[in-house]
Parts: structure tokens; sequence; C-alpha cells
């Protein structure tokens, strides 16, 4: 048989919501699924972010060395 004991608990704008026991169980397993999906996607973004530095500093200097050439090539066939 459910308990229906009724807890108060403060919201996120500060009204006060009276639910039960059971409710307030839910609650607590649907915010801990969220808080480890947070997690996880802030593991995925850092690995993201880092490949991200890792490709412009190899991407753009690159491309500035590539031009540097150029202009050498060019300066020296003249």
């Amino acid at each position: 048989m459910e308990n229906n004991n009724k807890i108060e608990i403060i919201g996120k704008n500060g009204q006060k919501i009276k639910i039960t026991e059971a409710e307030q169980e839910r609650r607590n397993k649907i915010k801990k699924v969220n808080d480890e999906l947070k997690k996880i996607n802030v593991e995925k973004s850092k690995i993201i972010n880092e490949k991200e530095i890792w490709k412009y500093f190899f991407e753009k200097p690159k491309k500035i060395i590539t031009n540097i050439c150029m202009k050498c090539l060019n300066f020296l066939s003249i």
C-alpha cells in the first residue's frame, strides 16, 4: 500500500509544494539520473574541446607555414 503522508518541499521558484513520499523518492531517482547524465556530458564536451584545441594548433600554423613557404618560393624565383 502506498504511503500518503505529504511532505512539504520548496520548488525552484520558492513556492511550497506538498508531495507524497513516493513522489519524493521518484524525484530523487530522476535527479540522480540527471546528475549522472550531466557528468557524462561534461566529460564528452571536455574531450571535444580538447580535440578542437589541438585541431586549431595544428591547422592554423600549417596554413601560416604554407603561406610563408609560398612567399619564400616566390621571392627566390624572382
